[in-house]
């Protein structure tokens, strides 16, 4: 037998590299027209984030399609447009992320999470949760989630996801989180917690620098309110720079309040001070070696002390009390 030459081997292997190239090719066109004609059989859904407060469920998945007027099950695959249902699926107000995917050529998976709220709204007779994104959703019988409450009116200009940093940053210290039963909102600068501690309120302002304003916080019921009475003031205020303001009970004057064009917290005005009304705690939290004598700016009238919860125990106020009065933890 004679022996192929390098060329016809050459020859040999090219040809064989075409006809497996070519089988290829009619495979994938066969199995392109299989899968075109093949029709959806089954859907599947499938909530991620299911749990006992579940309020979402494989029914009403299946009841919001039936809305949107969308049946997979005996189309062409080819012809289900995933991207769409997902677009559709995400404007419900109960879920927070929808995926839509085809797992092989005869069934179609939803996978949904249902909305995780971090805060509840009361804003005059209408009550909504709001997720991390901001996202809303109608309160309903069938669910009922623990998270901060607030009560107050929200805009486009300020939505209610701007009280994340300060719910946070409550939410992840101990002793804040007993302390703080709810946040009252007037406007994008007075932001009030309303404490376990009844008898008064404390005035953020805006909900920026924190650690700044809780130190002050910190130090105002450690050194002053066991002196004077947890019953003494009606509004702490620490929104403004280098001191607090305290309002005693009884004594705070009318005013109005508009929502800010700004974020920006302005500095007492000097021309309105009083002296009657107010004590002023210049506080060493503040970072600050050198400055001016701390003004004392016109009372406001604050929160209530009357939206204060009424289920409040003395037992959470002396803890609450005993965190932040050193007296108090060494006789304890």
């Amino acid at each position: 037998m004679r022996k192929l030459t390098d060329i016809q081997r050459r020859i040999l292997s090219v040809l064989g590299l075409a006809a497996s190239l070519a089988a290829i090719i009619i495979a994938g066109v066969w199995a392109n027209s299989q899968a075109d004609n093949a029709v959806c059989t089954k859907l599947e859904v499938n909530i991620i984030n299911s749990d006992s407060s579940m309020f979402v469920t494989r029914q009403s998945i299946l009841q919001e399609l039936a809305k949107l007027h969308i049946d997979p099950v005996g189309e062409r695959m080819s012809k289900i447009n995933t991207k769409r249902i997902e677009q559709q699926l995400s404007q419900s107000e109960y879920l927070e992320n929808v995926e839509c995917v085809i797992v092989n050529n005869h069934t179609m998976l939803i996978q949904a999470s249902q909305l995780v709220p971090v805060m509840r709204i009361f804003d005059g007779n209408r009550s909504y949760y709001v997720n991390s994104r901001g996202k809303r959703m109608s309160t309903t019988v069938r669910y009922h989630v623990d998270v901060p409450v607030v009560k107050g009116h929200f805009t486009d200009a300020f939505p209610p996801s701007r009280l994340l940093p300060l719910i946070n940053y409550v939410e992840n210290d101990e002793t804040l989180n007993s302390l703080v039963t709810m946040y009252s909102v007037r406007d994008s600068n007075n932001i009030f917690i309303v404490p376990c501690i009844t008898g008064h309120v404390v005035n953020i302002g805006a909900p920026t620098d924190l650690d700044n304003k809780f130190a002050k916080l910190r130090e105002f019921y450690a050194k002053v309110m066991p002196l004077k009475g947890w019953n003494y003031y009606d509004t702490i205020s620490v929104k403004f720079s280098h001191q607090v303001v305290a309002t005693r009970r009884n004594k705070a004057l009318a005013a109005t309040f508009d929502w800010a064009s700004i974020n920006d917290e302005p500095d007492a005005d000097i021309e309105t001070m009083t002296t009657s009304d107010t004590a002023v705690v210049t506080s060493s939290a503040d970072h600050s070696s050198q400055r001016p004598a701390a003004a004392k700016p016109k009372p406001e009238q604050q929160a209530s002390a009357a939206e204060q919860p009424s289920n409040n125990t003395d037992k959470a106020r002396s803890k609450v009390k005993s965190a932040f009065n050193p007296q108090q933890k060494k006789t304890n």
